[in-house]
């Protein structure tokens, strides 16, 4: 996702990051310079984060970073969800309880 750099410090930056509540210190990103077709201006740790700001701290830059660039992060995927026991067996109990009821009720419309 990409989010607006608002101030710039000496080796720190923050930026805007409203709605964010997967973002997490210790998250790597990096920042861009969207004006020259997105070419990398420098790697950042984020520090902290609160409220709809962030603090990241520069780890290696090409240029300085300044107010016109974008800070990137990717967000984290969810790892797949695992099926219980419980739930495949809720799951076929309702399908043969459904397929018995469909049985009964085609027999019936036969009669």
């Amino acid at each position: 996702m990409r989010f607006e750099v608002v101030a710039v410090g000496d080796t720190t930056f923050e930026f805007l990051a409203p709605k964010t509540d997967w973002l997490r210190p210790r998250m790597i990103g990096i920042v861009v310079d969207p004006r020259r077709r997105d070419v990398l201006v420098a790697r950042f740790v984020v520090l902290a984060s609160s409220g709809d700001t962030a603090t990241a701290l520069v780890t290696g830059q090409t240029t300085r970073v300044v107010t016109d660039h974008v800070a990137l992060l990717a967000k984290p995927v969810a790892p797949p969800r695992v099926i219980s026991r419980i739930e495949r067996r809720r799951f076929w109990s309702g399908a043969a309880i459904g397929g018995l009821f469909g049985l009964i009720a085609g027999l019936l419309i036969r009669l």
